[in-house]
């Protein structure tokens, strides 16, 4: 044998060594995903191509058809295992009690509803080759109770996790948004890790998570979408970050166990009730940016004390402060030109007096009577501006405004 030839020999050995290597050492690691937080005498159903239905070329799983399957490695199939995406609504219609399922490392994407009502659905494995979850793909999968988004999904749909089963959530910090009602209605939810990465929580992303007690929004996020944390019974605390400029409409409304907030300067626009019915809420410190205070924002606080508007606004709306019994002094600033029908309102069942201090000689529009008639006020304006108050009509019973 010549040199040459025992050379290439030699080289030619040396790369199949090293193909052989890299191939088991991925399957190894294949196992150990496979097999990460799983039962290890799970029983893997036997696959075959007539159980599901896949697109021309292959690469879409359309439908699966075999409603006797309870758990699925789709590595274990060879046509499946080159799968790229799951169809919209493919297990959708499927009957069975579905309860594991191993994605192929080959998934790209879920379709929307992929996965939707599969409600014995406990597990599921979601590769690092997955970079999108289409909307409602696992809605009202309510017994899936742990899942793990990879980094590699920069998109999640709307409604994706709507009334699943899951306790704690780690939002991977490829995603931008948290498109509408992403985590809603999951009741089990506990807490939720929010990524610097994320700008804006939308609209009803975790309503009604009555579970939910740790959550901590990070400086990247500027706006918070309308009921976007509405009925979250068992937050208590939350720190809203100074790049948020915007709160949107019944944003923590029912949220009846949040007992302080804080809203930085930054914050511009708060939507109407947006703290309705925190019952527990003590204390509310408002944004120097604030323009105005929308209709019923507070109405229902019961327990509120101390809460200052800053001179900024110029518009408090109908009920701002409806029913939040606990008030007894509140500072209306010169800055404010109008306000709405029955903002404040008392107890008429305690002898609570309500003490509304304006600061500016010339009082504001109302459109009626800024309480209830049954209301116990005392309207405190500058000296001379007496009379100028009475015209205005704020309530019915004048004698409850005096001069100091």
């Amino acid at each position: 044998m010549s040199k040459c030839t025992l050379f290439f020999s030699r080289c030619t050995c040396a790369i199949l060594l090293a193909l052989l290597s890299s191939i088991f050492a991925q399957a190894s690691e294949l196992d150990s995903v496979r097999t990460l937080n799983l039962d290890p005498n799970l029983v893997w159903d036997k696959i075959s191509p007539n159980d599901y239905v896949l697109s021309k070329d292959g690469r879409t799983l359309v439908k699966w058809k075999n409603h006797s399957v309870s758990n699925l490695d789709m590595e274990r199939e060879p046509r499946l295992s080159k799968v790229q995406f799951i169809g919209d609504g493919a297990f959708s219609s499927y009957l069975g009690s579905l309860e594991t399922v191993i994605l192929a490392s080959s998934v790209k994407g879920i379709g929307k509803q992929a996965f939707s009502s599969l409600s014995h659905l406990r597990k599921i494995i979601i590769p690092t080759s997955v970079i999108s979850i289409g909307r409602s793909a696992f809605a009202h999968c309510s017994d899936l109770a742990r899942l793990d988004i990879p980094n590699s999904v920069s998109y999640v749909g709307d409604s994706a996790f709507y009334g699943c089963g899951i306790k704690s959530i780690v939002i991977p910090s490829s995603l931008k948004k948290i498109e509408s009602n992403t985590f809603s209605y999951c009741t089990s939810l506990t807490s939720a890790t929010i990524p610097a990465s994320v700008t804006s929580i939308g609209n009803f992303a975790f309503q009604s998570c009555v579970a939910l007690a740790n959550l901590a929004i990070p400086p990247s996020v500027t706006s918070i979408g309308d009921f976007a944390f509405s009925s979250c019974l068992s937050l208590t605390n939350l720190a809203i970050p100074s790049s948020v400029t915007s709160i949107g409409i019944s944003a923590f409304d029912e949220c009846m166990n949040l007992k302080e907030i804080t809203i930085p300067s930054s914050v511009k626009i708060i939507g109407e009730k947006a703290f309705r019915n925190c019952s527990e809420l003590v204390s509310v410190e408002l944004s120097s940016s604030l323009i105005r205070i929308e209709e019923k924002t507070f109405s229902g606080c019961n327990k509120l004390k101390n809460i200052v508007i800053p001179s900024s606004v110029a518009t408090i709306r109908d009920g701002a402060f409806l029913s939040c019994h606990s008030l007894e002094n509140l500072i209306i600033p010169s800055s404010v030109t109008s306000i709405g029908k029955e903002v404040f309102s008392t107890d008429p069942f305690l002898s609570d007096v309500l003490n509304l201090r304006f600061e500016s000689p010339k009082p504001p529009y109302v459109d009626d009577f800024i309480v209830p008639e049954y209301t116990r006020v005392r309207i405190i304006v500058p000296k001379g501006a007496k009379e100028a108050y009475i015209k205005a009509n704020l309530v019915a019973n004048a004698e409850c405004i005096v001069e100091e």
